[in-house]
C-alpha cells in the first residue's frame, strides 16, 4: 500500500502551477494568430510583388474577356492572375496546439499546390508563395511567442 500525504500548501502550489501552464497556452494561442495574420500578409504581398516574365504572355479567359498574362518567373512567387488563389491563403489555430497554413481549395483552386511546389509533369517550375513567407517570419514567430506569453502571466 503506498501512502500519500498532501496539506493545503501543496495544493495551493499545484494550483499556481496549473494557472501558470493555462496562461502559458493562452498566450501560445494568442502568438499563433499574430503569428498566422504575419503569414497571410507576406505570402499576399509576395504575390502582389513578384518579378514577372515578361519574355512570356498567354491569352486567359477572366469574366468572358480575354486578358494578356505576363506569370512569375521560375522559382519566384506566383504572379496574381484573378485574385481567387490569393483569398485563399488562410490560417487555422487550433488552441496552442496547431497553427496551420496554406491556400487552395481542392473544388475550387486546385491550382495552389502545383504553383508552390511545381509540377514537372507538365513542365510548371516552383513558384513559392508560402515557403518565402515562413522563412521570412521565423523571427517573428519567436518575438510573438515570447511577447503574448509574457502578456499572459504578466496579467
Amino acid at each position: 500500500m503506498i501512502n500519500i500525504k498532501m496539506n493545503l500548501g501543496d495544493l495551493k502550489e499545484f494550483n499556481r502551477l496549473e494557472k501558470i501552464n493555462n496562461m502559458t497556452k493562452k498566450g501560445i494561442a494568442s502568438a499563433f494568430h499574430a503569428l498566422g495574420k504575419d503569414l497571410k500578409e507576406e505570402s499576399i504581398k509576395l504575390m502582389e510583388t513578384t518579378e514577372r516574365d515578361v519574355s512570356k504572355a498567354y491569352l486567359v479567359k477572366i469574366n468572358g474577356i480575354w486578358v494578356k498574362h505576363h506569370p512569375s518567373r521560375a522559382n519566384h512567387p506566383a504572379a496574381i492572375m484573378t485574385g481567387k488563389l490569393k483569398k485563399t491563403v488562410n490560417y487555422n489555430v487550433n488552441g496552442s496546439d496547431t497553427l496551420t497554413f496554406g491556400a487552395g481549395d481542392k473544388k475550387k483552386i486546385n491550382y495552389a499546390r502545383p504553383l508552390e511546389l511545381g509540377n514537372p509533369k507538365n513542365n510548371l517550375a516552383p513558384r513559392p508563395y508560402l515557403k518565402p513567407s515562413i522563412k521570412n517570419n521565423e523571427g517573428n514567430a519567436y518575438t510573438h511567442l515570447k511577447t503574448q506569453i509574457l502578456k499572459e502571466l504578466n496579467k
